[in-house]
């Protein structure tokens, strides 16, 4: 919880609220409500293809991250890299 500022209690409510996640629109059935047969939603073929335009379209605009640069990382255990440090080896020295 953040500290509420009695002389701005805007900033608190701010630092308190959480942003939910976009909801998307369905692209098959669905159930909505409290259950049953009777809050099944169809979508008709526009409204799913609508949908499926838009998915691709977030999939392709998504951001990748940058590649890893996977010689500058050890992957040894935590056990091997305590023995180099106990016995004084060094990475070039192994």
């Amino acid at each position: 919880m953040a500290l509420n500022d009695p002389n701005h209690p805007d900033y608190a409510r701010a630092a308190q609220d959480v942003e939910l996640p976009i909801p998307r629109p369905p692209s098959t059935d669905f159930h909505g409500g409290r259950g049953g047969a009777g809050n099944v939603y169809h979508p008709d073929e526009e409204e799913a293809m609508a949908a499926k335009a838009r998915e691709e379209e977030a999939k392709n605009t998504k951001a990748r991250p940058p590649p890893v640069d996977h010689s500058k990382i050890d992957y040894r255990g935590w056990a091997d890299k305590g023995k180099d440090l106990l016995f004084g080896r060094s990475k070039n020295n192994r």
